[in-house]
């Protein structure tokens, strides 16, 4: 039987397993905190579409709000109805919607969020007569001898974390 000196073979490793295997597992710990920062990057832009998207509808809410008390009251049937004194609806140029502090002396509030989604009315054109009055238009002839009114709407619609969208509508109402 042939005894071999197995002390002489460890004598001669040089450690090389351990600094390969420590490298790969750096590699590999870098690769989980980088996928770990990007999911984390991709979690907060589709927080961002989210409330973008919940500003966006509340603007559009605050338009339909409006588009109703435009029809409600029967789109200014004469001009004392707007006033630049009235909160909200002006009939000359308004202010720039963007540089404008919304507040209650120039917007209607709508809602109780904070910051509140808000409107203004501004008046555009009142009387407008349509081309086919008095002609029976879809079996229904037009009875009402005013014209159409015409309004431009501009809604700011909040967010969480205090997102804005600014939407902008023009309206026809029809005016008897």
């Amino acid at each position: 039987m042939i005894m071999r000196n197995y002390k002489n073979n460890i004598d001669r490793q040089s450690g090389s397993t351990l600094i390969i295997s420590m490298i790969i597992l750096g590699v590999i710990m870098l690769i989980g905190v980088t996928s770990m920062l990007i999911s984390e990057t991709q979690y907060k832009l589709s927080a961002n579409l989210q409330f973008e998207d919940k500003a966006l509808n509340n603007g559009e809410e605050a338009i339909n709000d409006a588009e109703k008390l435009l029809v409600t009251i029967g789109g200014a049937t004469h001009e004392s109805t707007f006033t630049t004194a009235t909160k909200g609806y002006y009939t000359s140029k308004p202010p720039e919607p963007l540089t404008l502090k919304w507040d209650d002396t120039n917007s209607v509030k709508l809602g109780s969020d904070s910051p509140p989604t808000r409107y203004m009315i501004q008046q555009v054109r009142l009387g407008i007569k349509d081309a086919g009055e008095g002609i029976n238009t879809g079996g229904r002839s037009s009875s009402c001898g005013k014209g159409i009114n015409t309004f431009l709407i501009t809604a700011r619609g909040t967010g969480p974390r205090g997102t804005y969208k600014y939407i902008q509508s023009y309206v026809g109402v029809l005016s008897c």
